[in-house]
């Protein structure tokens, strides 16, 4: 019987894509220890299409059916001999209002009466949280700079408050928070211990190269995209970056010139004293003395003095390259 299920909600860019690549790898392993990582038909190694039928999107979603008729594919996957339920994506923390935490905790309750529901929280300093996400959403096809992104963006710097959402639903000791910095990036080791299975299962996570990974493309490359603002789909930009590209030796070459291109946004600096009390909070609340996200002014300092920009013969080399690749290539 299920007796608990690990809901890990993210956040994205603190190695989501690993645990989901290494649970779905190891699923095998995984279900020999009674512990079920369902296969998503649309997605497979991840649980997007899950959390969109509970509303988890950027955007209004209406129309869902009731909340017992959702996750049909998912229902079909729960092993009544299994002891633990894993479901994994980021989208877990995209929503508009409290229903969709809400519907959730009914078709849990529902199906899965018994199972205490732990909630896992990856969490990584805002500072080089907020770069790494800016650049995913060029990726994926924002036109705004910098600044302009800050705004619309800064409610999900907060943390805490992501925290206390959840908490509301499934009470604070079912919130599970680590620090992205404290693994050193290695987050598969903490989470496979937290499902209690043995290192035999994770070193199978662990050995497995993944399939897919979210590739590193070089500031100025992104920057170049989102001032060239190609008439494209977000899917096609992404598509284009991520399959051709991240891949390229010529946009490779910018790797770490500059390493950092962006200035970090003057509102950002101003709210830095007010995230570092909320993430002391946090860790009060949430987490376990080991717990401690970096102090934000010093990483601010220290990300701000390595700032550099490239000339503009270089950004016209990497506009005119990326204008002939995309002319060439499809990747609808």
């Amino acid at each position: 019987m299920i007796d608990r299920v690990v809901l890990h909600i993210g956040l994205d860019k603190t190695g989501t894509t690993a645990i989901q690549q290494g649970c779905h790898n190891a699923r095998d392993a995984l279900r020999a220890e009674r512990v079920i990582y369902p296969t998503s038909r649309q997605y497979g190694f991840h649980h997007l299409d899950f959390a969109r039928q509970f509303g988890f999107s950027w955007t209004d979603v209406s129309d869902l059916p009731d909340v017992i008729e959702r996750a049909a594919d998912y229902r079909e996957q729960l092993d009544p001999e299994a002891r633990c339920l894993v479901l994994s994506s980021e989208h877990f923390v995209y929503s508009i209002g409290n229903a969709a935490i809400r519907d959730l905790k009914l078709w849990l309750n529902h199906f899965l009466p018994e199972a205490r529901v732990d909630v896992v929280l990856f969490v990584r300093n805002q500072v080089d949280w907020f770069i790494s996400v800016y650049g995913e959403s060029i990726k994926w096809g924002i036109k705004s700079d910098i600044d302009s992104f800050y705004e619309t963006a800064k409610g999900r710097l907060d943390f805490l408050a992501l925290a206390q959402k959840w908490a509301a639903a499934f009470g604070t000791e079912g919130i599970r928070i680590a620090s992205y910095e404290a693994c050193n990036g290695e987050v598969t080791r903490p989470f496979f211990d937290l499902l209690r299975v043995s290192r035999a299962t994770w070193d199978i996570a662990h050995r497995k190269r993944p399939k897919f990974s979210n590739q590193t493309i070089a500031p100025a490359v992104l920057e170049a995209v989102r001032e060239l603002d190609f008439k494209s789909s977000r899917d096609e930009i992404y598509n284009f970056l991520a399959g051709h590209v991240a891949l390229d030796a010529f946009y490779q070459e910018f790797l770490g010139k500059p390493e950092r291109l962006w200035k970090l946004p003057r509102k950002l600096l101003e709210d830095l004293p007010v995230l570092e009390a909320k993430n002391g909070q946090l860790a009060a609340t949430y987490s376990s003395e080991s717990f401690k996200i970096p102090d934000l002014q010093q990483r601010a300092h220290n990300y701000e003095s390595g700032v550099s920009a490239i000339s503009a013969a270089q950004m016209d080399d990497i506009k005119a390259r990326l204008i002939a690749d995309r002319e060439k290539i499809s990747f609808s």
